[in-house]
C-alpha cells in the first residue's frame, strides 16, 4: 500500500506480502483497520488512511510512490556535485590545492551519505 497510491484488494495483500491464505492477510487488514491505519472501501479493497513512520520506516521517506532511504537525495546531490566538479574544473586553471579540497569535500561527502543510505 505504500508503494501505491491506489486501493488494494486482500489476494493482492496476500501475494505480495507472501502469505499462506487471503484469509490470513484478510485477518491482518482488519487488525489494521481497527487501528484506523487503513480503510476498507466498499468494493471490499483496502486505502492507506494514516502513515505512521515506526521502527525501521523513519529511515525511508515516499517519493511518487517510492519509498526511498531518507539520505538518497544527499547521496545523489554529493554525486553529481562531485562530478560536476570535477568535469567543470578539469580544464581550468585553478589550483591543485583548490581543486583537492573541492573533491575531497565532494567525494567524502558521497561516500558518507551512500553508507548511510546502504546501512
Amino acid at each position: 500500500m505504500l508503494t501505491q497510491d491506489s486501493s488494494v484488494g486482500v489476494r493482492e495483500v496476500q501475494r505480495a506480502i507472501g502469505m499462506s491464505s487471503p484469509s490470513v492477510a484478510s485477518h491482518h487488514l482488519t487488525k489494521l483497520e481497527s487501528l484506523e491505519l487503513i480503510e476498507k472501501n466498499p468494493d471490499n479493497s483496502y486505502q492507506l488512511k494514516n502513515l505512521v513512520k515506526v521502527g525501521v520506516l523513519q529511515n525511508f521517506i515516499r517519493f511518487r510512490g517510492l519509498v526511498l532511504p531518507r539520505y538518497s537525495f544527499a547521496a545523489m546531490f554529493f554525486s553529481v556535485y562531485t562530478l560536476a566538479y570535477f568535469v567543470l574544473t578539469y580544464g581550468n586553471p585553478l589550483g591543485l590545492f583548490d581543486r583537492y579540497i573541492g573533491l575531497g569535500i565532494g567525494i567524502v561527502g558521497a561516500i558518507f551519505a551512500w553508507y548511510e543510505t546502504y546501512r
